[in-house]
């Protein structure tokens, strides 16, 4: 959904399989609202909703970068961190920190109606990818929706 876009049902795919979300209703879920399940069965099983392989699966991993990657959009590129967010209207935005090739990145996005400036340490940058410092220090990334 991210690929084509659509923030709204990308939103609401993170959510139907979310632990968190799910386990609001322990007697259909039945499973760990802290663990992320390896599958949630579907209406044709005697089980409908109810989640399984919590303890064996990668699906957390999955999850994570799901969420990280897409819907934030913070995900590394060749030519260093690209940080394209495919965020809910509702949103206004959001922070999160990330390590990446010997650096750290504050990213801060926030709707403000400025349609995709991104700032890097107080400086504009062309285009969605922050370059790579590799100097062990922190920067602030800043992207204006």
């Amino acid at each position: 959904e991210c690929l084509l876009g659509r923030a709204e049902q990308a939103w609401r795919l993170i959510q139907s399989i979310s632990p968190c979300i799910r386990g609001l209703d322990p007697e259909l879920y039945r499973a760990e609202p802290y663990v992320t399940p390896g599958n949630i069965d579907g209406p044709d099983s005697p089980h409908f909703g109810r989640g399984g392989w919590t303890w064996y699966t990668g699906s957390a991993a999955w999850l994570f970068r799901v969420v990280a990657e897409w819907l934030l959009g913070v995900r590394p590129a060749r030519e260093g961190l690209r940080v394209a967010p495919c965020i809910p209207e509702d949103w206004d935005g959001f922070r999160v920190y990330r390590r990446f090739r010997g650096a750290g990145y504050l990213i801060t996005v926030s709707r403000n109606g400025e349609g995709g400036k991104l700032v890097v340490d107080g400086r504009p940058v062309a285009g969605d990818i922050v370059p790579a410092f590799r100097d062990g220090r922190d920067h602030q990334v800043e992207l204006l929706l």
